[in-house]
């Protein structure tokens, strides 16, 4: 079996996490769920008790992109 045709790409962005899902260049992602990412990020840097500086938080993953 083909590994990729396991795979099918949506038309649309998650409508619970992208405001604009189904116009791609127009779409953000939803204020609740970016504060919450940045909360935990900074949850995480705390936990590593190392002396950091957070500059970017990337989402990565199916909730992302079309996959």
């Amino acid at each position: 079996m083909d590994i990729l045709s396991s795979f099918k790409q949506q038309d649309t962005l998650n409508k619970e996490i992208w405001q604009n899902a189904n116009s791609p260049e127009k779409s953000k992602m939803n204020p609740k769920v970016r504060e919450r990412l940045i909360e935990i990020a900074y949850e995480y840097q705390e936990f590593l008790e190392v002396d950091i500086v957070i500059d970017d938080v990337y989402m990565t993953g199916s909730l992302a992109n079309f996959n």
